[in-house]
């Protein structure tokens, strides 16, 4: 009787990974290459089952929060949003990978909680997406996010 939840489960993650996926991806692609911690195509990876886990390591919460910085340089206003990237990224997978503990009840109850934090985290990065890097492709100097 788990085996069709389960199933369904694992589409359902596997559809918004790759859309989870694209948005890393384009936002990582408004940076320069030069910037950048690791190629912005290691997002991709995040697909695979499993392995993904360990490039999901990678990715959330230091290659993506580091190239931001990279970008953004010191900028104060910046800063606080990328910290928060990287504590976002770091719970959710700590979360996730104690999802897969022995004890169902605590295994569904954490799902959740890591589903809200990956939501979370996708939404602070286009937040941070719109805000700072948007708005230095469309003006020639940077501004540190100021109108």
């Amino acid at each position: 009787m788990w085996f069709p939840t389960l199933v369904t489960a694992s589409i359902v993650k596997l559809i918004l990974f790759f859309f989870f996926s694209l948005s890393m991806y384009s936002t990582l692609k408004l940076i320069p290459e030069e910037k950048h911690i690791v190629p912005a195509w290691l997002c991709w990876l995040m697909l695979i089952p499993f392995v993904g886990y360990i490039f999901a390591w990678i990715m959330l919460p230091f290659c993506i929060p580091k190239t931001l910085a990279q970008e953004t340089g010191k900028c104060s206003k910046s800063t606080c949003h990328i910290n928060d990237i990287f504590g976002l990224g770091l719970a959710y997978l700590i979360i996730e990978f104690f999802v897969y503990a022995p004890f169902p009840p605590t295994s569904f109850l954490l799902g959740i909680v890591g589903f809200i934090l990956l939501i979370i985290y996708w939404r602070k990065v286009i937040k941070f997406k719109k805000k700072y890097l948007l708005q230095q492709t469309k003006k020639s100097t940077y501004s540190c996010g100021n109108k």
